[in-house]
Formats: C-alpha cells, sequence, structure tokens
C-alpha cells in the first residue's frame, strides 16, 4: 500500500510542474542594458482635475482610465465620470437605480474599443455603453453570487470574480474568502473557470439587542492586472507570489516569485473600540509583500512593500515569461505607508502616472505625471 501512495503522490506532483511553469527569481534583477535597478523615478505634475469649479463632487475615487482618444475616466462610488483630455468635466455616465442602464452598487468598468462596460451588484449585472455615454445593452447575470465583480473583457467574454465567505456561517477569527474566478460567453452564458484564488479576512462577530453585528478587515486581498494582450496576473497570498492566466486558454501558465524578506509592520494607534478589537484578535508581524500589481508595455509591475528613506515605494518589473528584469523606486502621493497602497488609484500609461491626493480639506483630486527614466 505504501509503494502504490507513493507513485500517486510522484504522478500527480508531475502534473503540476508541467501543468505550468514555476519560476523562483534571486532578489536582484537582471541587467537591462540601459536601466539601472534600485533607481528612483522623478516625477512631474502636467494635469490635475479637481472638484472646485465644475457641477460634479468626486465621491471615493477608485479608479482612473484612459481611452484611446486621450478621454479621461474616473470611478467614484456611483459614478464614472468623463473629462476630456484637457480636463474638462463631461458628464456622469452613470446613474443610480434599478431600471434600464441604472445602477445600484457600481463593482467595476473597462473601457474597450470605442465601448464601456460596466458591472454592478446586488443584482449582478453588465451593462455596455458607448464612450459616449449611449446605452447598447444590458444583460442581468444570473448564476453568480450577489458580490460578483466584473475584472476584465477580452474576446467577447466578460470576466467576473465571485468573492464568497458566507460570513453567516463563519465564527470570530481568521476566515477564508474563496475569490472564484468566470466569465459571461457572447450568448449570455455563465462558464465556471474552475479557478479560485483564497484571500483572508479577520472577522468579529457579536450578539447585540439589534441582531449580529459584524466587524472585518482584510488580511490579504484579490489583486489583479491585465496586459491587453492575453495574461491576467493574480497575487492572493501574504508572501511573495503571483500568477500568471492565459485567458485564450483559460489556464494557468506561470507562477513566479522572488526572495524577498518580508517588511516589519508598523502598528496603528486605533480609537474604534471594534478595531482594537480586531488589532487584538490578530498580531500582524509583517506587511503584505504585494500591494498592487500594475502593468506597462506588457510588463507586470509589483507594488512591494519596501519603501526607502525618502519616502518611496519600490516597483519590481516581471516580464511575461515571469523573470525578474528591473525595479525602481517612486514616489506616490498620500503614501506615507505599504498598506496606503490598498484603495489608492494607481494607473502607468503611454509615459505617464496617473494617481490621487487630498488637499488640506481632504478633498480628493487627480494627478497626472510625466514619468522621467522610465524605459
Amino acid at each position: 500500500m505504501k509503494k502504490i501512495i507513493f507513485l500517486l503522490f510522484f504522478t500527480l506532483g508531475f502534473y503540476i510542474q508541467i501543468s505550468s511553469e514555476i519560476f523562483h527569481n534571486s532578489d536582484k534583477p537582471s541587467v537591462i542594458y540601459g536601466k539601472t535597478p534600485g533607481r528612483s523615478l522623478q516625477l512631474t505634475e502636467v494635469q490635475r482635475i479637481t472638484d472646485y469649479e465644475d457641477d460634479f463632487v468626486f465621491k471615493m475615487i477608485r479608479g482612473i482610465k484612459v481611452a484611446e482618444d486621450g478621454s479621461i475616466f474616473i470611478r467614484g462610488t456611483i459614478q464614472i465620470l468623463k473629462f476630456r483630455p484637457n480636463g474638462t468635466y463631461v458628464k456622469n455616465l452613470i446613474k443610480r437605480g434599478e431600471g434600464p442602464g441604472e445602477i445600484k452598487y457600481l463593482s467595476n468598468f473597462i473601457l474597450l474599443n470605442n465601448n464601456i462596460y460596466v458591472g454592478s451588484i446586488l443584482p449582478v449585472k453588465l451593462i455596455k455603453f458607448s464612450q459616449a455615454g449611449t446605452l447598447n445593452n444590458e444583460l442581468t447575470v444570473q448564476g453568480l453570487s450577489t458580490f460578483a465583480s466584473l475584472i476584465e473583457v477580452f474576446k467577447g467574454r466578460s470576466y467576473f470574480v465571485s468573492g464568497e465567505s458566507l460570513i453567516s456561517q463563519q465564527k470570530t477569527g481568521v476566515i477564508r474568502r474563496a475569490n472564484n474566478l468566470s466569465y459571461i460567453d457572447q450568448s449570455g452564458i455563465v462558464i465556471k473557470m474552475n479557478l479560485s484564488f483564497d484571500t483572508k479576512d479577520l472577522l468579529i462577530k457579536k450578539s447585540s439587542k439589534n441582531g449580529v453585528m459584524v466587524n472585518m478587515d482584510e488580511l490579504t486581498r484579490f489583486l489583479r492586472a491585465f496586459d491587453k494582450e492575453k495574461y491576467l496576473y493574480i497575487s492572493h497570498k501574504e508572501r511573495y507570489h503571483t500568477i500568471q492566466i492565459d485567458l485564450e486558454s483559460g489556464k494557468i501558465v506561470r507562477e513566479f516569485s522572488r526572495k524577498y524578506k518580508p517588511v516589519s509592520y508598523e502598528k496603528i494607534k486605533y480609537t474604534k473600540i471594534e478595531d482594537i478589537e480586531l488589532y487584538r484578535l490578530y498580531n500582524r508581524k509583517h506587511y503584505n509583500d504585494i500591494y498592487k500589481l500594475a502593468t506597462y508595455k506588457n510588463n507586470l509591475l509589483v507594488f512591494t512593500s519596501k519603501m526607502n528613506k525618502k519616502g518611496e515605494i519600490l516597483i519590481d518589473v516581471f516580464n511575461d515569461n515571469g523573470k525578474y528584469i528591473d525595479n525602481f523606486y517612486i514616489k506616490i502621493p498620500g503614501v506615507n505607508r505599504p498598506d496606503d497602497l490598498i484603495r489608492k488609484p494607481v494607473l502607468f500609461h503611454n509615459g505617464f502616472l496617473w494617481t490621487t491626493d487630498t488637499d488640506e480639506d481632504d478633498a480628493p483630486y487627480v494627478l497626472k505625471y510625466k514619468i522621467d527614466n522610465l524605459k
């Protein structure tokens, strides 16, 4: 019996090895001609968009995207605001509601071929607008959880992630959330991809006169980026690890990491009782190694937890073969500690960096920087 078990595990291990490549890079990138690893990139502000002089108000900016014609689209809580390339406000494409073309809760949006694909939750809907804001069609999605979020559109397929944790059945402590990938084909049918990437949440449940009170904090997050060719990149663990999925085949083709020393966590002085309870329940020792993914020129940019004395964040660069080819430091406004990156929108586009900051009154605005020494 022992011999049979040994052969079974050997066969399974061999299958895993050949089904996807696994790369463990060193802690130093390969030296590419014309690049100096570890350099600081300089930013020069070239554009700023505020809500002071126009008839709109930024509400929790969560995403920035730039169309082929230079139009700028900014996602807020229930808004996708369109701007001309010079920053002039055009309109809000989103109308809140439950009717045709209306959205109750916005999950994400994708720009593609002069169209905008918008995802909503409660219920899960996929809505297609022209970039001028004209409603083209709408599909109420059946077969996905009520919190399924749109993450990408590729070759007629609309990809969603369903982060299911079944909170009603969970107890206080660390719980796991199954982030399952699915897509809707051109006929509107939901196809399960059999790909799931667990993340961890911290949960406290208390009974009260009004029912059960729940307080949660994310320990790890489902991070993703798409290179606009065919590769979707995912990171979902505390330690350094990235997964590369070929959307044409729907399979994991590569996993890669690099040697990385975790950064000690800087404790936060909580004031709310709920936050103090969470802190006591889980004494975090280190930051997560990765806090954001982005793509630029078919390369993957990995935002790490390492910061230098100037307050700049270290960004690693990998090519589409999973090879560690470069790294650089960059100062991102409002990022004073690594986990400030969690909800900070960042876009690298045509040699520019788009992000956000806040003024002395804590009002948000959008910034566009020219990046020097980014090759």
